[in-house]
């Protein structure tokens, strides 16, 4: 199979491996949601996994949910358990007659009179609690019922009332603040699952995007499955909403309740599970090899495809615009990204789309107005989803004010984010490429776990001081072997890294960080950008007072990042199978269902027999599971194993060599639709 598949994608920066492949492994990946699977590490480094999709107990809520649903056969059933109660025998018959005509009215009827009425108590303590007892499980949460003592006069006997009086109901609330929950879901971030649960919620018990929190974000493109809380939820009503269709899906379980939220970042990890599929048969042999290399050496730590976007305008472009200060670029490519999210190449290639893209060119806002409603008319959609891109529009005589105004604090942040990750990824490459040629020259070598004199590493302290993360090693750390070759990271560009790279460069021209400065400042400035231009963004530009705050949000302060990892507990499984589109993957939602999931084992040299067969009527598959920290890539991992990129571009040439057009083709040529929030 020759498809020219590249291993390099200098677009975004990558252009090494740790090693290099001769020959690239043609692999689908992804080709289902359940081919790629991903599920969050708790703190103790447990999986997460949807267990049980069961709700718990919630007698407030059903007592509400029955006071709601007013069954007449219920209220006459009521009546009768009054009129024939023991506890009530002490009344005489027309006074159980009123009670029991009381708890069998409608609340609508009662809405209309909320004066008490009071009945007669005996003295007797014990028989009192007995008539409340009685009244209280008949679940009339518009009913409220109380004692009420008289003293008597003078050395009077004090005598005691039962008064039943209507109260106004309020929908009750978990036993504890906070609903824990699991959520699987394909097809959806987890942003867009919580807002599709909202929408999905009644009413009454409807909540807001900010009464969730979780530990991480999903991507879309897979199968997911995470920890995620919200605040007074029942369990019964996130599980009702969620979706259940072929493809895209969402599914609730394993409830609890705590009094404490979810906090970003508190988990190990995460791990995948994923489906290679179509594997020459000739390259089982090799790719199991790579395995085992890659196990023990691992792979560069590249930022993937997906931070970058896959539209013609890549997200880090935008963030160099908008930090070399060129509002108005970045602000037609945000245009212009949002654009070609939003219809699909056939609806692109109308003449009102064209015109559209040529009113954004001449900055002609009411032929952007007047086109767009010939698009919206063309393909049948409302005007509404477009909103803050007609604001953009408007208001693009002041740039930096549309930008700020109108993108979400969020999108800001992942512009400039995203620029950073392709600077990291120039400088990645760089370093990797010095590092190999050093190893081939014996000047890295074992005795000295393969570091040398001001290596940048990750600190081994629980520092929170981004400055303080990368430690250089001396000649005490060789010495002392306490740090290995795998420790290596560089820095993030940032305010607060600037200082370090700019001392290395001086003091150590020689080293890492002496490359990584030289990749950071070539990338600044032909990016029309410098280290100083970059450091004092703020104070050379003037924004409204109201806005200074998300201006200063642009800038970045930096990190530290590994320049390697290495997967844990790397399992493999080989499935031979008759069609290149059976369904492979295995989710919880399946092994609820009762299917059986792979047979994993460790990597390990593959017995040539165990995959022998007809090699024209089989196919085979490589089924993976690892565990990786949380901001790797496992497309990275893929990248390194296959000697090819597993970017959408590289996925569609595959299906064409294979002449495959599938359902879900969308998971491949949707684009990653970073915009602002509508």
């Amino acid at each position: 199979m020759d498809l020219s598949l590249t291993p390099y994608s200098p677009d975004i920066g990558i252009t090494r491996l740790l090693v290099d492949q001769p020959i690239a492994v043609p692999a689908l990946i992804k080709f289902y949601y359940s081919d790629f699977i991903v599920r969050e590490l708790d703190l103790d480094g447990a999986c997460v996994k949807l267990k049980e999709a069961a709700i718990p107990p919630e007698p407030e809520l059903d007592a509400y949910n029955d006071y709601l649903s007013e069954p007449e056969m219920k209220r006459v059933k009521l009546s009768i358990v009054i009129q024939n109660a023991p506890e009530l025998a002490y009344l005489s018959t027309e006074d159980r007659d009123m009670i029991a005509a009381i708890y069998s009215t409608p609340p609508s009827v009662l809405l209309a009179s909320e004066a008490p009425n009071f009945f007669p108590l005996p003295p007797d303590k014990q028989t009192r609690r007995s008539v409340h007892r009685l009244l209280s499980s008949m679940n009339r949460i518009d009913i409220a019922t109380r004692t009420v003592v008289d003293p008597g006069d003078g050395d009077g006997e004090q005598t005691y009332r039962l008064m039943i009086q209507f109260q106004r109901p309020t929908i009750p609330r978990p036993p504890e603040k906070y609903t824990h929950f699991v959520l699987e879901k394909a097809g959806l971030d987890t942003m867009q699952a919580v807002t599709s649960m909202i929408s999905r919620m009644p009413q009454q018990f409807r909540c807001k995007v900010n009464d969730f929190t979780y530990r991480g974000t999903k991507d879309k493109r897979g199968v997911t499955v995470q920890r995620v809380c919200v605040r007074g939820v029942w369990p019964s009503i996130l599980s009702n909403a969620s979706i259940k269709s072929t493809g895209m899906y969402l599914q609730t379980g394993d409830f609890s309740f705590s009094s404490e939220a979810l906090c970003l970042g508190a988990h190990l990890g995460n791990s995948f599970e994923l489906i290679l599929r179509g594997i020459p048969h000739t390259a089982t042999s090799n790719l199991t090899d790579r395995l085992l290399s890659l196990k023990s050496k691992g792979f560069i730590n590249y930022f993937g495809h997906q931070r970058f976007g896959s539209g013609s305008t890549r997200t880090h472009h935008i963030g160099a615009a908008i930090l070399a200060g060129q509002y108005s670029d970045a602000l037609w490519m945000v245009i212009s990204s949002t654009m070609e999210c939003r219809f699909k190449p056939a609806d692109m290639s109308r003449d009102s789309f064209k015109n559209i893209m040529a009113s954004i060119a001449s900055k002609d806002s009411q032929l952007f107005e007047d086109s767009l409603k010939r698009l919206l008319d063309d393909v049948g959609r409302s005007r509404g989803p477009f909103a803050s891109t007609i604001r953009l529009v408007k208001e693009s005589m002041d740039p930096l004010a549309a930008l700020l105004k109108h993108i979400s604090k969020s999108m800001q942040t992942m512009y400039i984010h995203a620029f950073q990750a392709y600077l990291f990824n120039l400088a990645a490459s760089r370093c990797i490429a010095k590092i190999m040629d050093e190893l081939a020259s014996g000047k890295r070598g074992a005795r000295t776990s393969y570091l040398l004199l001001n290596d940048p590493v990750y600190a081994r302290t629980t520092t929170t001081q981004i400055e303080n993360k990368i430690h250089l090693i001396s000649a005490d750390d060789l010495n002392k072997e306490e740090y290995t070759f795998k420790d290596l990271a560089l820095p993030l560009l940032g305010t607060k890294t600037i200082r370090l790279l700019s001392s290395a460069a001086s003091n150590f021209p020689q080293s890492l960080l002496a490359d990584v400065y030289e990749a950071y400042n070539d990338a600044l400035l032909s990016n029309g950008l410098s280290f100083d231009s970059f450091s004092t963004i703020t104070q050379r530009t003037t924004v409204p007072k109201e806005l200074s705050s998300s201006f200063r949000a642009f800038v970045p302060v930096g990190d530290v990042r590994l320049l390697m990892v290495t997967p844990s507990d790397l399992q493999m499984c080989w499935i031979r199978h008759t069609s290149l589109t059976d369904i492979l993957g295995v989710t919880d939602m399946d092994i609820l269902a009762g299917k059986h999931p792979h047979a994993f084992s460790e990597v390990s040299v593959m017995d040539p027999v165990s995959l022998s067969g007809n090699t024209e009527t089989e196919h085979i598959s490589l089924a993976l599971r690892f565990l990786l920290p949380s901001s790797a890539y496992a497309t990275e991992l893929l990248r390194e194993l296959l000697g090819t990129a597993v970017d959408p571009e590289s996925q569609k040439a595959i299906l064409t060599h294979y002449k495959i057009n599938i359902t879900n083709s969308n998971e491949l040529d949707e684009q990653e639709c970073f915009q602002q929030s509508e």
